[in-house]
């Protein structure tokens, strides 16, 4: 292979290049391949939303911590009292339900006689 330089040797199959790639399109590619993982590793992370579950028939909730930034809500309780006896010895406690509907009176309209 005398006089035939790294750049120009013939492979069977074509013309090998004396360098790999073109070192700003790997660059540039290793930038988004690192963007996107970067993207969904954040997506995985976030925490879900989880709906409300304020039930409007009762007006105390019981809020119980499961981890750092978990809870959830009970909602099934008449009274103060009586949540903090169902709270007592948990990581939990008990608040008013914002949601509570039972102390609102409808309007009725009198009812007309025919």
């Amino acid at each position: 292979m005398r006089g035939l330089s790294e750049r120009n040797y013939r492979h069977p199959r074509g013309v090998i290049p004396a360098a790999a790639g073109n070192s700003a399109v790997e660059g540039v590619l290793m930038r988004i391949l690192t963007l996107a993982a970067l993207a969904i590793a954040a997506v995985v992370a976030a925490p879900s939303a989880h709906a409300q579950t304020y039930d409007p028939k009762y007006p105390v909730c019981l809020q119980v911590y499961t981890g750092r930034n978990d809870f959830y809500f009970e909602c099934g309780y008449t009274s103060i009292p009586q949540c903090n006896m169902s709270a007592s010895g948990r990581a939990a406690q008990c608040v008013v339900n914002p949601y509570y509907e039972g102390g609102k009176r409808r309007n009725k309209k009198p009812r007309r006689d025919y």
